[in-house]
């Protein structure tokens, strides 16, 4: 295709993808079962097709999840708190890579963090972690670390 080719995708109402201006013998580049029909309506192809962030992370639609399962639930010992610093670095070391999307830490004034979570870019960093095992200890700079997995709505009533 030369210069800037407008496509339009419709969704019918049989949900599926119907394509507009294409001519025969073209390949809609788009069209997926991984991208639903409401999400693609409008898109130009051509030049702005170019401007992708190179430091972005493959696509991969088998660890497409949501952040819940992607994340881990983190107690520290009573008196041994974590920074959130020291728990991304820790496993950015141990992964050699950039895998921490977030990392939470109670922070309530006047009191010692017990708890915290942390988010990762793929599934494949909370399974590495954690297996099957319900929990797992790890020592974060001298510090003993529990990890679990994350659910979320789960509150405790003070």
């Amino acid at each position: 295709m030369a210069g800037h080719s407008k496509i339009k995708f419709l969704s019918n109402t049989n949900g599926q993808v119907k394509d507009q201006g294409l001519s025969s013998g073209e390949v809609n580049p788009i069209a997926s079962p991984f991208v639903p029909a409401h999400v693609v309506s409008d898109i130009s192809l051509g030049s702005k097709a170019r401007k992708l962030n190179p430091n972005a992370f493959p696509f991969d639609p088998a660890l497409v999840v949501n952040e819940v399962d992607r994340s881990i639930f983190l107690t520290f010992s009573k008196g041994f708190p974590i920074s959130p610093k020291e728990i991304q670095h820790f496993f950015e070391r141990r992964f050699k890579e950039n895998c921490v999307e977030k990392v939470y830490v109670d922070n309530r004034p006047g009191k010692i963090p017990l708890f915290g979570k942390i988010r990762f870019h793929k599934l494949t960093f909370t399974i590495a972690i954690l297996g099957n095992k319900p929990s797992t200890k790890l020592i974060v700079n001298g510090k003993p670390l529990w990890c679990k997995r994350f659910q979320q709505g789960r509150t405790t009533k003070a």
